[in-house]
């Protein structure tokens, strides 16, 4: 392209997954984005939920409820009845960065 000089393409071999809320769907459930984002921060993540003593050692207990696919995210719930893929659609983002 004329007047460009240089073009650097940057990417991650971390992929991401990428959440759009419909703002109807939402509605008609009675949900907030912020109800949503927190559904999903809540229902992945990595957290110490305690300790085990054995033969002189301690061993650290972990809980990971990570997420690997569009589907996993999909399928975390919302309040009581309610999918985050019923209120929005969920699919592997674009990690690109021009």
């Amino acid at each position: 392209m004329p007047g460009v000089g240089r073009v650097d393409v940057q990417g991650s071999d971390i992929r991401e997954v990428e959440v759009v809320a419909d703002p109807a769907r939402l509605a008609s459930q009675r949900i907030t984005y912020d109800e949503l984002a927190n559904a999903i921060r809540q229902s992945t993540n990595v957290a110490a939920v305690g300790r085990v003593a054995q033969d002189y050692r301690q061993y650290l207990i972990v809980s990971a409820m990570e997420a690997h696919t569009p589907d996993d995210i999909g399928a975390v719930v919302i309040g009581k009845v309610c999918g985050c893929r019923d209120v929005a659609t969920v699919t592997l983002a674009a990690s690109i960065t021009l």
